[in-house]
């Protein structure tokens, strides 16, 4: 085979991967169901002998059309983002395919197929692109090894003809071609060996979730929120995208999950009802606290317990944004993380938000069990039993007593005791139970809990929590919506839990004792089953298998930052910088080897 065929095969292989992986990363089909078959198609008519007569000039009066087609779509809709740029170098890499007379053109097409796989890495880096990706590079070193051969032959020829002199052709056979290939392999290699060392000493972590301004719209789908609004109508469509993985371990490391066995991650916590939404409350300056991580990059917010505790190990798919709330099973005493941040926190609530955009993609939180309650918990939180919630609807009231007296329940607004708590909202719960659970809502007509509580009888967890809070609370007892994920779909193969958009859920928050909040889920549980636990299909169990693949990609690339390089490197929790003592110990190698002579 000739350098020259190489070349050109070469070429149309980078090419279809190029499109490949980015239609792959933008997880759409029309990019490969039309770049892929129109790139062959200029490929293969770029090597008839009629190509040659089409005029350059014709060639490059379209490049110009599709650059300005590209760029006046972007104009008309507002968005000039990485998606515009992709699909406009992808059309630009199609037309060039037909323009490959010389080998400078073939450098075009290796630059723009390079172009469109960063297009593909900035707008995803799943387990399936990162594939991909060892495949092209290699692959890429090739042709770029040979259009230089090529270039080479071609810039001898022209000297040749120039000064008149008989041409004598390289001989280009199988040698050359071994040769090349060895090249291949050896440079493919080391800069492998390199990109790993520079990886593990320099932190990743910066993933494209910037780009997220400048994307489209999203449509209503599942997915968390930290705020809760009632009324509106539609289908509620289900994301299967994911969030995060999770593995849950007692203080031991022994494991804490397993299929059927599910945790609730608290996001936001809701207490300020007002036109139809759930709201955070504003905080007194007291109530809200400013904290960061220590030199060791830990965070503590209250006392460590002296009874069992839940390590959360928390692997998030996104890197946090400015203002995103950290997750994490209810009382947490303890978070770490792999860089220093700072956050506010919510002593009344124990939530925990992000002042700022991170790298970090994982944290661990230590969790005491649920009931549990430490004595910084109580001071400026504990809610004062002389202060009863209310809520402000008279029929909401009425419904409420009248269930309460019909168990035979006090339903005066008083203090009561934590068993008598107990009592009113599982009467309560029992009573949200008859209804049924639903992802088309109507639009309400008045207030949206009223409705949901006297007409309508559906809707989905949003509207189960909003309307035990609220009939909690028309009786006194201090209730709060909590939104977040629950983790249930388990995965046995890698011992974490997959948490998706779908898993976003509502649920309930009551203070039985000053300052003990349980968690109570009103709704239905064959509901909560059906919308959330995971399928056991043969299908299903195979994709366990691929999500376990794509944790450690997730986990080992895609989040590495500063704790991972800590456990990579061995560096104590107080090193600051421990790629510099694993940096020392190369030179220090390298010295020793040159003094040796």
């Amino acid at each position: 085979m000739t350098l020259q065929r190489s070349l050109r095969l070469a070429l149309i292989w980078t090419s279809l991967l190029a499109i490949l992986i980015y239609a792959i990363a933008a997880e759409t089909i029309v990019v490969a169901a039309i770049g892929m078959p129109s790139a062959w198609i200029c490929w293969w008519a770029a090597h008839q002998p009629w190509a040659a007569s089409v005029p350059r000039l014709l060639v490059n009066a379209v490049l110009l059309v599709a650059v300005g087609l590209g760029l006046g779509l972007a104009s008309f809709d507002g968005q000039f983002n990485v998606e515009r740029i992709a699909e406009m170098l992808a059309a630009l890499l199609v037309i060039k395919l037909f323009d490959r007379r010389t080998a400078r053109d073939a450098a075009e097409v290796l630059a723009l197929s390079v172009f469109l796989v960063f297009g593909a890495i900035l707008t995803s880096l799943m387990l399936s692109v990162g594939v991909l990706l060892l495949v092209f590079c290699p692959l890429l070193v090739w042709a770029a090894l040979v259009q230089q051969v090529v270039a080479t032959e071609e810039r001898a020829a022209a000297y040749q003809e120039r000064i008149g002199a008989v041409r004598q052709r390289v001989r280009s056979g199988d040698a050359m071609s071994r040769g090349l290939r060895r090249m291949t392999g050896g440079l493919t290699i080391t800069a492998s060996l390199i990109a790993t060392a520079v990886f593990v000493l320099v932190p990743r972590g910066l993933t494209p979730s910037f780009l997220a301004d400048f994307g489209a719209e999203r449509g209503s789908v599942t997915g968390f929120t930290d705020e809760v609004e009632l009324g509106r109508a539609g289908l509620i469509s289900e994301s299967q995208e994911k969030v995060l993985d999770l593995r849950i371990t007692d203080a031991e490391g022994g494991n804490l999950g397993g299929a059927g066995r599910a945790y609730y991650l608290r996001g936001a916590v809701l207490d300020r009802y007002e036109d139809g939404s759930w709201t955070r409350q504003a905080r007194r300056s007291r109530a809200l606290q400013r904290v960061e991580t220590d030199e060791n990059l830990q965070l503590s917010v209250s006392f460590e317990p002296t009874r069992a505790v839940i390590v959360q190990d928390i692997a998030l798919r996104q890197p946090p944004s400015n203002g995103s709330m950290m997750f994490a099973i209810q009382q947490p005493y303890q978070w770490e993380f792999g860089e220093p941040l700072q956050f506010t926190r919510n002593r009344r609530s124990g939530t925990l938000r992000l002042n700022e955009n991170a790298k970090t993609q994982s944290y661990i939180v230590r969790s005491g069990l649920p009931g549990l309650q430490t004595p910084s918990e109580r001071s400026p939180a504990a809610s004062d039993p002389r202060q009863l919630a209310s809520f402000p609807s008279q029929y909401v009231f009425d419904l409420t007593v009248g269930l309460l007296e019909a168990e035979g329940l006090n339903a005066d607004r008083v203090p009561r005791a934590p068993t008598e708590i107990t009592a009113v909202t599982r009467t309560i719960k029992d009573h949200l139970l008859t209804f049924d659970y639903t992802l088309d809502i109507l639009r309400a007509q008045g207030d949206p809990i009223e409705w949901f509580l006297r007409t309508a009888q559906q809707g989905h967890c949003e509207y189960f929590a909003a309307a035990m809070t609220a009939m909690c609370r028309s009786v006194g007892v201090n209730a709060r919506v909590v939104t977040g994920y629950v983790a249930v779909e388990y995965n046995d193969a890698s011992t974490q839990y997959t948490v998706r958009e779908s898993h976003a859920h509502a649920w309930v928050e009551v203070e039985h004792a000053p300052g003990q909040w349980r968690t109570h889920d009103p709704t239905p549980p064959a509901d909560f089953n059906r919308v959330h636990q995971p399928d056991t299909s043969l299908a299903s169990l195979a994709r366990r298998w691929v999500d376990a693949l794509e944790f450690f990609w997730v986990d080992s690339v895609v989040s590495f930052d500063r704790g991972s390089q800590r456990r990579v490197l061995g560096g104590e929790a107080n090193d600051q910088e421990p790629q510099i003592e694993a940096l020392n110990s190369i030179a220090g190698f390298l010295n020793g080897v040159r003094q040796s002579g």
